[in-house]
Order: structure tokens, then sequence, then C-alpha cells
């Protein structure tokens, strides 16, 4: 699975690539764990991406999801037997971003994380509020209100119990990609009146939106 952080990033519908390439087919072995009995092959996924990546016209646009970080998201077709994230932060993603704002951020880089079955939970009710964006809504941004502390249970790669303490901006991603597995999206936890396109991101906030950044008061 190591290749799927470099590729499953740039994922598009195949009808969108003119020439695409068969990158990951894989039958899942079985994991065992409390809640799943001999679980059924939970998928046989083949998927395809553009043979070559155009990047977007501008940093902002090109760091794609939450500003520059990357995740990926499934559930299987047995939605009760495999649910997966996958997602990485680089030093390359990282600096397309402007230094002030990795800061503000709390942003850090992280090597590829394979998490089966996450359950998420808060650590604190430290919260911050920040723009996001993801492919499943491209071309536009939103200002969401996330912890800033969670810790993550499930399994890795290999079907071993892991769990992972994140904070800053590592936490909003977890928290976004395990959204996904619930079918939430970021539009449906976004603050009012902050939704835009990546080309009037720079623009003032509405009067009454809450300034970007960590929220005083949370402990």
């Amino acid at each position: 699975m190591e290749t799927i952080h470099r590729f499953a990033l740039r994922f598009v519908p195949i009808s969108l690539a003119e020439t695409t390439t068969p990158i990951f087919k894989r039958t899942r072995i079985p994991i065992s764990s409390p809640g799943i009995v001999n679980p059924k092959p939970a998928f046989n996924t083949s998927l395809t991406g553009r043979k070559s990546y155009i990047p977007a016209p501008s940093p902002i646009a090109k760091a794609g999801y939450a500003e520059g970080s990357w995740g990926w998201s499934c559930c299987s077709t047995d939605w009760n037997s495999l649910r997966i994230i996958v997602l990485e932060d680089t030093k390359e993603y990282i600096s397309y971003a402007p230094k002030d704002e990795i800061k503000v951020q709390d942003r850090r880089p992280f090597d590829l994380l394979v998490i089966l079955n996450p359950k998420l939970q808060k650590k604190s009710n430290r919260t911050a509020v920040f723009f996001e964006g993801c492919l499943s809504v491209d071309g536009f941004r939103a200002v969401v209100e996330r912890y800033l502390d969670v810790e993550v249970s499930g399994f890795d790669r290999n079907g071993h119990p892991s769990k992972i303490d994140a904070s800053g901006w590592q936490a909003r991603i977890l928290q976004h990609e395990c959204d996904h597995l619930g079918g939430t999206l970021y539009v449906d936890k976004m603050l009012p009146r902050t939704f835009r396109t990546v080309e009037n991101l720079d623009l003032p906030l509405a009067e009454g939106c809450p300034k970007l950044g960590p929220k005083l008061g949370g402990h």
C-alpha cells in the first residue's frame, strides 16, 4: 500500500482522464476485530488515476484538500466490515502554504498513515476555525471549527491494533476523513457565510464571522 499516498491524492473520475493507468488492485485480507465475525473480503477495488498530474495555478489552489494536506477514505461494500482512511502531510505539501499560516495552524509533517475501522474521540475542548477544502467539492473552501486534540484508534495496514494521538492540523485532517466515512462533508459543518471559491479565498470574512485561528476559552 505504499504507493497509495502518491496516487490516491490525484484520483479523478475516469471520464476526465485522457489516459488512465491501473494503480491499485487488491483484495483485502480479513482483519480480526471484536465487531467483525468471519468478515467477507471487504473490497476488490481497482483505482484508476491520471497518468500525469497538472498542478493548480496558484499555491492555495494547488494545496488541494485542507489547504495542502491530503487524505483519502472509503467504505467497503459490506458497510460493517471495513472502513479505511489514508492520509499524510509532507514537507512538500506544507511548503505551498505561507509560513505564518503554518505556525498558527500548528502544522507539522507526518508520514503516511493507514487506519482501518477508525474510531475518533476528542481529547480536549480546545477548538480552532480555519478554511477547509475537499476534492468532493472541488474549487471551493469554507471555514470549519474542529477540535485541536483527538485520539484515533483502529487497526494499521497489517491488521494490528493502533492508536494515534494527534493535535493541530493533523487532528483536523483525521476529523475530516473520519467524517467522510459517515457520509459527512466539510460543507455540512461549515460556518455560515464562509463558503467561497478558491479565487475569493483572500477576501475578508463577513461581519460576525469568527477570526481564523484557535478559539479562546477551550481546555
